[in-house]
């Protein structure tokens, strides 16, 4: 597993649920500094981003671009402030309790990278078998039915069996899940009901135009994407 990854400090909103930040309201000014501080004092720490209400509610928009009913709920107060850093090898359990210490922090955590850059190219994330965005008329191909089938991931098997330069693919089942999650998560907790996953490497560096293309309408087949440094940990 990699010795890389995200830590997420999020910082207290008025009316926050979190024991932290209850009965105190958001996180001042020097309070923000003051995390600032300490992140570049740690020596598992390298870039820092701080992402404001206003970043937040961009991404917000974003995800709800075809939910007009959602999009009019969304207020710049009720976003949540946070620093994404990136963090290298070190104690990192310790650097979370550190930052979840800190006033005006709600709540820290860390997420590793993700195991497969450089092991594959290409990853196909099959459905899973609760899909979370029920109900929401997203036209998601997962909405309303459950796991991709046996057959389902034969026929996905079958379509790229011919692609040019395929050299390996590996299956990431759903007993794999819960190991995944525990390793890659601090601090621990319960995984969210996820995905499998075909990940395919290749000779030569893939066209994924082609790769989408000959898995276009697959049933069973939620999305596909290249795999990289930035894949992160809470995919479904």
């Amino acid at each position: 597993m990699p010795e890389r990854g995200e830590l997420a400090v999020f910082l207290c909103v008025p009316a926050d649920v979190f024991p932290a930040c209850k009965g105190r309201g958001a996180a001042t000014a020097r309070e923000i500094r003051r995390v600032r501080a300490l992140l570049t004092t740690a020596p598992e720490v390298g870039r820092i981003e701080f992402v404001s209400r206003a970043d937040e509610l961009r991404v917000e928009r974003k995800m709800f671009k075809n939910r007009p009913d959602l999009l009019e709920t969304l207020e710049l107060e009720d976003m949540r402030q946070q620093y994404s850093v990136r963090i290298g090898p070190g104690d990192w359990p310790a650097l979370v309790r550190r930052m979840s210490a800190s006033p005006g922090v709600s709540n820290a955590l860390v997420i590793r990278d993700d195991y497969w850059p450089g092991k594959a190219d290409v990853m196909i994330q099959l459905c899973p078998q609760e899909w979370p965005f029920e109900g929401l008329g997203l036209g998601d191909p997962c909405e309303g039915r459950g796991w991709a089938t046996l057959a389902e991931k034969n026929a996905v098997l079958d379509r790229v069996d011919d692609l040019p330069g395929l050299e390996r693919v590996y299956f990431q089942a759903r007993s794999h899940q819960a190991p995944m999650w525990h390793r890659r998560h601090v601090p621990d907790s319960d995984p969210v009901p996820g995905s499998e996953f075909f990940y395919l490497k290749f000779a030569t560096p893939p066209v994924l135009s082609e790769v989408k293309r000959a898995l276009r309408g697959a049933a069973g087949v939620f999305q596909v994407g290249a795999v990289d440094v930035t894949t992160k940990g809470n995919r479904l």
